[in-house]
């Protein structure tokens, strides 16, 4: 078929939810366009083949457009993916549990405060395995145990287990316990009025060359809903919020004009996908700070002061009129973490001094999209964490004119120090293999600036850190 003998057609295709990414490839297996949600293009007659692809799915559709088309609509059906929460149209969707999450939602199993709701729901979506009742505990801030899974609902036939308790809104940790890789916990925060839901999976996990079942907190799912309403598995927000985190995890630019403007005119909007959309326009190279604006405003409106939230304000810095004066509870998302961090380098203030961010910072897990932090019973906080910043900085001159023996001494016995102990250490290792020549007098503060700022941990608790581990070194 000659094409140039055709006029163009306005192809249009209509994605099942508004997060879901559209290619249009030609016969030739050349991309020629692409979108997220809705996409129009022109096209000559021909073959085309569409990918619609939501968080590690996709599927294919070939298509042909006649010369007789002067338009042509494609709507594509849903994508089929591995979802934590038990919504519809997934490849782990499970009726039986789909309607139990629904109906625990919205009976009250512990009373403990007035307020806000902490709804938590674990499944087992492997239907080979047995479904043993999970270790999960809500505590406070300061490690008070407020209620666990054993006061809650359990079905082994069904296999699952949920647990909806009143608390006073405010910030909560959710642990995992497990006797085999050790207990890790997320910070969960309710707001007033409104139901702050987290969903586990079992997965396998391996130790000592031994696999064990637990919750994959890595994999948990955080949403949030009305009083009133539970959690609604065929509802297109709470799809919308499990795309959007999966998206955010493998860094895709999902996020539309059109999506935000979309909620932002729904009243039932989850406030927890406006937290994961703002972290996905900040992490593009040019964020849209108006369209960020709108979001914390709408934000603030429905749920009033969250640290995910306050995270995004110290974001847009001075481009909102709204200013946050000091951190003193710990975010639910790693990202938000990582703002508030970078920002403490340039105001050590902004985060509050206590024993609670001193053990996140030092137990820190490696990667996920929540702030996971593994709890450590015999970590211990005393006088050595009370070092001022200046302090360090003298400390920090020290070690880093230890010998490389020394160091490399250190390492042979890194069970003594904390994970981020251990960073420090690997930058003071690095440090000797790579010699700066400068005028200025050796200082940490400069040092910091262009070693340390990829650590994970505010100014405080890098200085805190610096001084635990010259006591150690000195010890040993």
């Amino acid at each position: 078929m000659n094409n140039s003998l055709y006029n163009n057609v306005k192809l249009e295709i209509l994605a099942s939810d508004d997060i879901t990414e559209i290619f249009v490839i030609d016969s030739n297996l050349n991309r020629i366009e692409s979108g997220v949600g809705l996409l129009k293009v022109e096209v000559l007659p021909g073959i085309y083949k569409v990918r619609y692809r939501s968080g590690a799915s996709q599927y294919d559709e070939i298509i042909e457009v006649l010369s007789t088309d002067k338009s042509l609509l494609i709507k594509g059906r849903p994508v089929l993916f591995n979802s934590t929460a038990p919504i519809c149209d997934t490849k782990t969707f499970n009726l039986i549990q789909s309607e139990r999450a629904n109906r625990a939602s919205t009976v009250i199993n512990r009373n403990v405060g007035n307020g806000s709701q902490l709804y938590i729901f674990v499944r087992e979506t492997d239907g080979n395995q047995p479904f043993i009742l999970p270790d999960i505990e809500v505590l406070t801030l300061d490690g008070e145990p407020l209620a666990s899974m054993n006061d809650g609902e359990l079905n082994e036939e069904s296999k699952y287990a949920a647990l909806n308790i009143k608390v006073e809104p405010g910030t909560y940790r959710v642990r995992v316990n497990s006797s085999d890789i050790g207990d890790y916990e997320i910070f969960i925060s309710t707001s007033r009025e409104w139901q702050t839901q987290v969903f586990f999976t079992i997965d396998e996990f391996w130790h000592n060359k031994e696999s064990t079942r637990i919750p994959s907190i890595q994999n948990a799912t955080v949403l949030m809903s009305r009083f009133g309403s539970g959690f609604n598995p065929s509802s297109n927000i709470v799809r919308l919020n499990e795309l959007a985190r999966i998206a955010l995890s493998k860094r895709r630019n999902v996020v539309t004009s059109r999506m935000i403007n979309k909620l932002l005119s729904d009243k039932y909007l989850d406030p927890i996908l406006g937290i994961i959309a703002s972290h996905i326009i900040l992490q593009r190279h040019r964020p849209d700070w108006n369209l960020l604006n709108i979001i914390v405003n709408n934000l603030t409106n429905l749920i009033g002061e969250h640290p995910d939230v306050q995270a995004i304000i110290i974001a847009l810095k001075k481009r909102t009129n709204k200013r946050v004066e000091i951190i003193d509870t710990p975010p639910t998302y790693r990202k938000s973490w990582n703002v508030i961090v970078k920002a403490s380098r340039r105001r050590a203030s902004l985060v509050k001094q206590g024993p609670l961010i001193t053990q996140i910072s030092k137990n820190l897990a490696s990667s996920g999209l929540l702030l996971i932090h593994k709890n450590d019973s015999n970590s211990q906080i005393d006088e050595i964490d009370q070092v001022t910043i200046a302090g360090s900085e003298r400390i920090f001159d020290l070690l880093s004119n230890m010998d490389q023996k020394v160091i490399d001494d250190m390492f042979k016995k890194q069970e003594i120090f904390s994970p981020l102990e251990l960073n420090l250490l690997r930058v003071l290792k690095a440090s000797k293999s790579s010699v700066v020549f400068t005028n200025e007098k050796p200082g940490f503060r400069r040092r910091s600036l262009s070693t340390v700022n990829h650590i994970s941990a505010p100014s405080y608790s890098i200085a805190n850190a610096v001084a635990s581990l010259a006591e150690k070194i000195k010890d040993n």
